[in-house]
């Protein structure tokens, strides 16, 4: 009995974090890879990935209520990282994790978590095709020190480029 409730919780906390994709439909979206390129010492060497892996991107368009957020789809382990703020992720600010690793969710309690990203274009329009985001994510997954360094590239959703 104990087996089959972890596996429904592990569904229901998938489900639910796909629920959030299977509804994006209104926002714009680029799909593209993020790596974790380094770590500090504090993060113990649980972080950095051997290459990209999938993650999709949500700036923030001017005017939207969602707060800009990418979602990275590593192997066994999905993590959400948003803006606390309004505006995209260029330049500095504060974030929340979102994670499910090993049957088990995270997050949603911030814990001075800070980020510094370039992102490039520096505004991202719905007209914006290509986007590429980089930096550093520090106190990250909730440990004091913790900082990776991240990299990744996006194209935008077929279906919502312009002209196609």
């Amino acid at each position: 009995m104990t087996m089959n409730r972890t596996v429904l919780t592990t569904a229901a906390l998938l489900a639910s974090v796909g629920s959030a994709y299977a509804g994006d439909e209104h926002r714009s979206k680029w799909d593209g890879a993020i790596s974790v390129e380094s770590e500090t010492a504090q993060c113990s060497g649980q972080f950095v990935t051997s290459g990209p892996v999938g993650a999709r991107f949500h700036p923030q368009i001017t005017g939207s209520p969602d707060h800009s957020s990418f979602t990275r789809f590593g192997t066994g382990e999905t993590v959400r990282v948003e803006n606390d703020n309004n505006g995209q992720f260029n330049g500095t600010g504060t974030y929340e994790l979102y994670s499910i690793s090993a049957g088990q969710f995270t997050g949603g309690v911030s814990n001075n978590k800070t980020y510094t990203l370039t992102q490039s274009p520096a505004n991202i329009t719905t007209a914006t095709v290509f986007v590429t985001l980089s930096g550093t994510l520090d106190n990250y997954a909730d440990i004091s020190g913790c900082t990776i360094t991240v990299s990744g590239a996006f194209v935008k959703v077929d279906g919502d480029i312009p002209g196609y």
